[in-house]
């Protein structure tokens, strides 16, 4: 039998020998890229790690500067208005951080778009001109301006070509409050018990409480700096059964607070300076001197117990008396009428439009120029049993040029008002003059009412249809425990039963402050009022031009930014 001989490794086939060196080298070479990339995936996630701080680092301190700037704008506009900002460009553009503010800017060098060293870019982009007021809510137009301010921050102790570049547009705004068809300072309460329809922009720089008793429709944009609420306000003691509220824009809380440049808060008590006679200390030039109604009056008329002191306005300091206001019938100051909601007698001054109209050329000849502002205070001593007010009669016709009245008591306004004959009862406000009452409380009369009948039934008080083309400024009595503030649907009082008659508007509404005189709240006693059959209100588009704004209308100052635009750069505008 032959044998087979013995095996060993040395006589394993040279084919398998080297297939296996081929795959151990094959291996190690796998092996050796998979290190080569997960070294190279090392040092690039470090340099990607690196470069997001640098990043990071560069953007904080290139946006800290641009933020500085930007709110030292900001607070000189509200503080001093536009021409101020624009006179302080050349101060804004050397405004960088300094190392005595915090010492961590010593770690960075600041310059400016072009590469100006310690140096912020700060550059007018357009005229201040009135236009479409920029941002998310359409529809308004104001005075406006935009600015780019922009800073390249590079941190000293890293790569020296590598710089963060930082800029933002933002805009000043005044926009005239009269571009809101409702403008509160407070709380905003729509309640009416029938359909009601609201155009124009609304908003409140508190909450919206909205609880209709039928359908509620806004056209326009409404927003709140607080928030807007389907119900009653917490203080509302009306309960009532809540009815349908349409949006057909954008409705939002949470937005701006708007507000006057005052030189103090907006709240009520502030806003009520408006309307009231300055201290005698109070500087004409102050922010809220250059917005109080008697600084920026063409025509001051003044009525005491015993006398009656008419004068030119500030811009000639007072000089020119006016002697012939009451000899022409223009002011007649023996009147009353009892008024069933404050349950007081109201002593009057009666301003008979018609009458003003027919001496408007002597007027204008000798104040040296048009009275389109009137102030017009009656300060006569009041008691627990009267107060003092306004009546407005025959203002059917105004001036061409318009008249703003402005007054710290309530006005009384009798018949139609800045309505072209044919035009009344209707949303055509074409050929109206610009026309504005600014007051403590406003009441409508129609043409009917009789001083006679003031203190009956409401049988003997019945109205017929009238219609307003104004801005309206007044006071309401907010809603507080035990009494609901009648809401915007009753910010024009009524004395009549209006049951079978219309009330016209079309203009805007704006509530300033809590009425001081006036002060009786709404719904306090019966037998007062029925509420129109139909209230016609309507957003005055002619608002929105700038030709059309009444005498003395009030800004709200805002500052609208644009996106915040950062880039990391090698020093040639590459991005990195």
């Amino acid at each position: 039998m032959k044998l087979l001989p013995e095996t060993s490794s040395s006589s394993v086939p040279l084919a398998r020998q080297g297939y296996a060196l081929i795959m151990v080298m094959i291996l190690s070479g796998a092996s050796l890229l998979v290190l080569g990339a997960a070294l190279n995936w090392a040092a690039g996630s470090a340099q990607q790690s690196k470069r997001a701080i640098e990043f990071s680092n560069g953007a904080a301190a290139s946006e800290a500067a641009v933020e500085q700037v930007v709110s030292k704008m900001s607070r000189d506009y509200f503080e001093q208005g536009e021409d101020y900002v624009d006179n302080q460009a050349s101060k804004y553009r050397k405004q960088t951080p300094s190392s005595k503010e915090d010492a961590i800017w010593a770690n960075y060098q600041f310059s400016n778009l072009t590469d100006s060293k310690n140096r912020i870019s700060v550059n007018r982009l357009n005229a201040w001109n009135y236009r479409d007021v920029p941002g998310k809510y359409g529809g308004l137009k104001g005075y406006s301006t935009t600015y780019q301010v922009g800073c390249q921050a590079r941190e000293l102790s890293v790569e020296a070509s590598r710089v963060v570049t930082t800029s933002q547009e933002f805009s000043l705004l005044s926009i005239p409050i009269c571009n809101y068809g409702i403008f509160y300072f407070m709380d905003l309460e729509i309640c009416p018990s029938t359909a009601m329809t609201f155009s124009g922009p609304v908003h409140a720089n508190g909450n919206i409480y909205l609880e209709p008793q039928s359908e509620l429709l806004f056209k326009g944009n409404v927003t709140a700096s607080g928030k807007i609420l389907q119900q009653g306000s917490p203080l509302d003691p009306v309960h009532r059964k809540s009815g349908k509220v349409v949006f057909q824009m954008e409705a939002d809380g949470g937005c701006k607070t708007l507000s006057m440049p005052l030189g103090t808060s907006n709240v009520p008590d502030q806003l009520r300076a408006l309307v009231e006679i300055p201290p005698a200390k109070e500087s004409s030039s102050s922010a809220l001197g250059e917005q109080r109604y008697y600084n920026r009056a063409d025509l001051v008329v003044l009525i005491y117990d015993d006398r009656v002191e008419a004068t030119s306005g500030l811009y000639n300091r007072f000089r020119t008396k006016v002697t012939y206001l009451e000899s022409a019938g223009i002011l007649r100051i023996t009147g009353t009428m009892f008024d069933k909601r404050q349950n007081l007698t109201a002593r009057l001054t009666e301003f008979d439009v018609a009458k003003f109209l027919e001496n408007y050329n002597s007027l204008c000849w000798t104040l040296g120029r048009r009275p389109e502002l009137i102030y017009l205070a009656d300060l006569r001593a009041q008691d627990t049993r009267n107060f003092a007010a306004i009546r407005l009669i025959n203002g059917q016709t105004l001036p061409y040029s318009g008249l703003t009245l402005a007054t710290p008591n309530p006005i009384y306004l009798k018949g139609d008002y800045n309505v072209v004959p044919g035009m009344a009862g209707t949303a055509n406000t074409s050929y109206s003059a610009r026309a504005a009452l600014v007051c403590d409380a406003i009441t409508i009369l129609s043409p009917t009412w009789d001083d006679k009948n003031d203190g009956k039934s409401l049988k003997n008080r019945r109205a017929v249809d009238v219609t307003v083309n104004a801005v309206v400024m007044s006071g309401i009595v907010p809603t507080r425990k035990g009494y609901y503030s009648g809401g915007v649907e009753n910010f024009f009082r009524y004395l009549e039963d209006w049951s079978e008659a219309t009330f016209t508007f079309n203009g805007s509404i704006v509530a300033l402050f809590d009425s001081r005189i006036a002060a009786a709240p709404w719904g306090a006693t019966g037998d007062i009022y029925e509420p129109p059959k139909r209230r016609n209100w309507v957003y005055d588009e002619n608002l929105t031009r700038e030709e059309r704004l009444p005498a003395g209308t009030p800004e709200l100052r805002c500052t609208c930014r644009g996106k915040l635009n950062v880039v990391l750069t090698d020093g040639t505008n590459r991005r990195l």
